[in-house]
């Protein structure tokens, strides 16, 4: 038979002593009451004598057991203790699942089809083009003005069918021959010709023409610039020059009333 320590609580067996020397707690160290002995006695008594061995008589409520201080059902203080040395109570799960958007199936997530893939990346790339073109087309008069761009904005018109404007670079054009003359047969005229070449990578139109007559003293005199208007009867074609054509033209002034000893030309 166990009793508690009336010190520290702990389970003691029971020894008679046949001499009735008292018992000590192994624990603690403590004496064990007498009373606390016959306290253990009667308890341990009651918990042999259980509610589920006992016979209920016919039509009689069986007794309910005891509530102690830690909520179980005791049978004494034997009892009381047993259910103290077992320690805290595990509490399991519930067994309910979890919602369907927080379960974790261990499925790796779908993936796109390749074929799906391919014909959005030609999609994307189709539209990219389209703007390309658009871009092209709006603004290809000043893209065409550009040497860098010129040839890619061509090779777009070819295939579109679309035109371009002439290339125009005065500087690339190349004076030949030059020379001003008076006129032998009209007095106070002055004949001018000159011999041109295009030296540009692609046509452009006939250049305008810039005649500076000087005095003695170097001092300009008389100046005028001459568009393809001016000799559009010498302009054969379209009036435009192809790399490395060349052309001439002639034209007659009136000659200013300060001697002229030398001309310049230009080309604008």
């Amino acid at each position: 038979m166990f009793v508690p320590c009336p010190e520290c609580g702990f389970l003691v067996a029971l020894i008679v002593s046949r001499d009735g020397s008292p018992q000590h707690c192994p624990r603690c160290r403590a004496v064990l009451e007498p009373t606390a002995v016959a306290s253990g006695a009667g308890d341990a008594s009651l918990a042999a004598t259980s509610p589920a061995t006992q016979t209920a008589e016919p039509g009689a409520t069986p007794p309910e057991p005891a509530i102690g201080a830690s909520g179980a059902a005791t049978g004494g203080a034997g009892v009381q203790g047993a259910v103290r040395a077992t320690g805290p109570i595990t509490i399991g799960s519930t067994g309910r699942r979890a919602p369907s958007f927080v379960r974790h199936t261990g499925r790796p997530p779908i993936q796109r089809s390749r074929r799906i893939r391919i014909i959005e990346g030609t999609i994307v790339t189709a539209l990219l083009l389209l703007l390309c073109v658009q871009m092209l087309f709006a603004q290809r008069n000043e893209l065409a003005a550009s040497e860098r761009w010129r040839p890619w904005v061509a090779v777009a018109c070819g295939i579109a069918g679309c035109s371009l404007p002439a290339w125009r670079e005065p500087e690339a054009y190349t004076m030949l021959s030059r020379s001003v003359t008076p006129s032998p047969t009209r007095p106070g005229v002055l004949e001018v010709e000159a011999s041109f070449r295009n030296d540009a990578r692609w046509p452009q139109h006939w250049p305008h023409l810039l005649l500076m007559l000087s005095d003695v003293n170097g001092r300009p005199v008389a100046q005028r610039t001459f568009t393809p208007d001016d000799y559009q009867e010498q302009v054969p074609g379209d009036g435009t020059l192809a790399p490395g054509q060349s052309a001439s033209v002639r034209l007659e002034v009136v000659e200013p009333a300060d001697p002229t000893v030398a001309f310049t030309f230009d080309f604008r």
